[in-house]
């Protein structure tokens, strides 16, 4: 993993509003969230946020046919990790994993949740399978 770099708030900004056009939802809500980690009630961040959340309702109302969760509960998990919760994130991530074994959206986010925490062996091999089972969607790498 690279080292960790400290962005700016339109940095951030710049990077989350870039991965959302690039369909890369768990990295702009990171991203966002991050943003609102920082500044609470930054306006252009938490529009954004709202934006993103809908387009993973509507990504996700595809999801039946490709074994991924509902909008109910990963708009709960980008919620708890804007808010930084990563321990409820690694926690509800783990438990939907159980019905959704192949979600690479899931497994994207309890990467990221781990990651987090330092839990770097685990973040590495969760991304690994996330990466396996589609090697095409850029989160995962």
């Amino acid at each position: 993993m690279p080292p960790a770099t400290r962005l700016t708030i339109d940095d951030a900004l710049s990077k989350a509003k870039k991965a959302a056009r690039l369909h890369q939802y768990t990295v702009a809500a990171e991203l966002y969230g991050a943003v609102l980690r920082q500044q609470p009630d930054h306006p252009i961040a938490r529009k954004a946020l709202r934006k993103l959340e809908r387009q993973l309702k509507r990504s996700s109302s595809i999801g039946a046919t490709t074994k991924e969760p509902g909008p109910e509960p990963v708009n709960e998990l980008v919620s708890l990790m804007r808010l930084g919760h990563m321990e409820r994130v690694e926690q509800t991530s783990k438990a939907l994993l159980r019905d959704y074994p192949q979600s690479v959206l899931l497994l994207n986010l309890l990467g990221i949740a781990l990651q987090r925490q330092s839990k770097l062996p685990q973040a590495v091999e969760v991304l690994d399978k996330a990466v396996e089972l589609k090697p095409d969607v850029p989160e995962s790498y």
